[in-house]
């Protein structure tokens, strides 16, 4: 399945770093890693509803999640010296219903306005596919606040 894709978001910080948000690439399995091995057991805990730790056919799968009819984006971190760090992912599973199921998973040290702006990259994303309800309870510092976490878009607004 060929996926249409939405234009990749860049936030420059204030600190010369660069925040860029893209699809997920095979060669990103070794961020995903790492990413996912600085969890703590709470934030696997929200995750994964148990104290699950992937191994690295997981993310093999996540990088591939086009093949399902999903997608994945990864956020990089890009310093001055051009060194790349993933420090959040977001992806959407195809239901059979034809919803998509999120999941996001941002780095302790990244919380706050980066995990709203991914799930916003992934909404537009999803929405872009066809994708009219996306729902989930598996966010890892996004603050969904009240738990009502059901996203709905049709004809591509929100």
């Amino acid at each position: 399945m060929t996926l249409r894709s939405v234009e990749m978001r860049r936030v420059q910080l204030s600190d010369d770093r660069l925040v860029v948000i893209r699809p997920i690439e095979p060669d990103d399995v070794d961020g995903l890693v790492a990413l996912y091995e600085g969890l703590d057991q709470d934030d696997r805990y929200q995750r994964f509803f148990s104290m699950y730790v992937p191994r690295r056919p997981f993310f093999e799968r996540m990088v591939d999640a086009a093949q399902s009819g999903g997608a994945c984006l990864a956020a990089e971190v890009v310093d001055a010296s051009g060194t790349r760090r993933i420090v959040a992912e977001a992806d959407f599973e195809l239901l059979p219903n034809g919803d998509g199921e999120l999941a996001i998973t941002v780095d302790a040290s990244w919380r706050g306005w980066l995990g709203p702006y991914l799930l916003d990259a992934l909404v537009e994303l999803a929405a872009a596919n066809g994708v009219a309800t996306a729902h989930s309870r598996r966010f890892v510092g996004v603050g969904n606040g009240d738990g009502d976490d059901r996203t709905s878009r049709s004809g591509g607004s929100a």
